[in-house]
């Protein structure tokens, strides 16, 4: 009887231990490892407004230690993720942000037939055979003459009693393609199985693979995600000029969407038609410098081609609808202009910045160093300022930049990642 009771005693004190250890282990796990897709939170107090930029991350010098999510190098493709930070990588000239980029005068948003086209190549725009290709252009962009042209190439003549192309407004084709499960329509972009919906905090990508991890607000690469200009909410997507905006044929020469000869800003799309939820967003407009310098209530969704001399700085004031994280971006339109960006409130104290100064490279293409960024956690209601100065230029052609300004919405505003890259803002 002694000798079953000691037996029970120590099986039970062996039980007790191991319980221990599995309970210190899950008091400590936390500490170790900060999972992708938890610890989301949209905190917009006070203390809580940090903000990231291209010159806090360079800081890091490499160092991703202290940032969190952890980013392991097994789950990062290619190279090693410090190498991603390096200056001649994804954020820097040569990246998706940089001149070269899509964002910059060489991508869509320039349209064909326009001189600014031609600004690269200084004489060129009076040459007969380019006369020519603008004319074509313009022709076949035409939205009617487009459809008819489309309609030839494909021979998709069949449909045109259906879509009754040809003999309705580019609005009114929009709705139709909407119906059809298009770009504005739940099954696009900004619906529920876009990038926009429930994947965007608990996508299965986001199990394997850190970079994209970071991708994501106050990510180390937040700016080449969904929540920046080359994401479904800025000038590229459906909201901004080349999309399926159904008021970009119709703009007034500031850059204004025109709706019965109104001004209107906003979209209600389709988000889950099941659940009969939609979701309202801000169109992205493409203003004038002068303009958008005298606009006190303009949003956080739209960008501005503009020009800027050795010593002058533009000023832009924003306000923003809703407590979100907003993505500034300063594109060079060619590659040896460097420009400076900082947010400021209207009492002129500065909140967030990133002042890198652009150097001449080894390569001959291009300047070396990140493209300058800014992202931050802006509330409700807030009126700021946003400037751009240059600090490095070798023409006045290199003067000119595209200003991108692009808010996440309150549909796409928590966080879950901290670090060292993280800057407290003075609110």
């Amino acid at each position: 009887m002694v000798s079953t009771s000691f037996g029970i005693s120590r099986y039970q004190r062996k039980v007790g231990t191991i319980q221990k250890v599995f309970g210190l282990l899950f008091l400590l796990f936390p500490i170790f490892t900060c999972h992708a897709q938890s610890e989301w939170t949209a905190d917009y107090s006070p203390e809580a407004l940090v903000y990231m930029s291209a010159e806090t991350v360079t800081e890091l010098n490499g160092d991703l230690s202290e940032v969190r999510p952890r980013i392991k190098p097994t789950h990062v493709a290619g190279l090693a993720p410090a190498d991603y930070l390096k200056k001649w990588s994804c954020l820097g000239y040569l990246g998706p942000l940089g001149a070269y980029g899509p964002l910059g005068i060489l991508g869509p948003l320039t349209p064909l037939h326009t001189e600014e086209f031609f600004l690269p190549f200084p004489g060129f725009f009076q040459a007969e055979w380019l006369k020519m290709l603008t004319e074509f252009s313009l022709e076949y962009f035409e939205w009617e003459k487009w459809n008819d042209a489309v309609l030839k190439l494909f021979d998709l003549s069949p449909l045109k009693p259906f879509f009754n192309i040809g003999n309705i407004s580019f609005s009114d084709w929009v709705k139709k393609i909407v119906q059809l499960g298009g770009p504005m329509s739940e099954r696009g972009p900004l619906g529920k199985d876009g990038p926009l919906g429930a994947s965007y905090y608990n996508g299965a990508l986001f199990k394997t693979n850190d970079f994209a991890v970071h991708l994501r607000g106050l990510g180390l690469w937040a700016p080449l995600g969904v929540l920046g200009p080359l994401g479904p909410l800025g000038p590229l997507g459906p909201l901004g000029l080349i999309g399926a905006n159904p008021y970009k044929k119709n703009r007034d020469k500031h850059g204004n969407y025109l709706k019965d000869g109104n001004i209107v800003r906003n979209i209600v799309v389709e988000y889950d038609t099941a659940q009969s939820l939609r979701r309202t967003y801000e169109l992205y407009e493409h203003y004038t410098e002068d303009y958008a310098k005298t606009l006190a209530s303009n949003d956080t969704s739209f960008m501005i081609s503009g020009k800027i001399e050795q010593d002058e700085q533009d000023i832009f004031p924003i306000r923003s609808s809703a407590n979100q994280l907003v993505t500034f971006v300063v594109v060079p339109e060619f590659s040896f202009g460097g420009f400076t960006i900082d947010i400021r409130q209207k009492d002129g104290r500065t909140i967030a910045k990133s002042m890198l100064r652009a150097q001449l490279g080894f390569q001959p293409i291009t300047l070396e160093g990140f493209i300058n960024w800014v992202q931050l956690k802006v509330p409700k209601d807030a009126k700021l300022e946003v400037v751009v100065r240059i600090n490095y230029s070798t023409s006045a052609v290199t003067r000119r930049y595209r200003l991108f300004v692009t808010g996440s919405s309150a549909y796409l505003n928590k966080t879950n990642v901290t670090g060292p890259h993280l800057e407290h803002q003075p609110f």
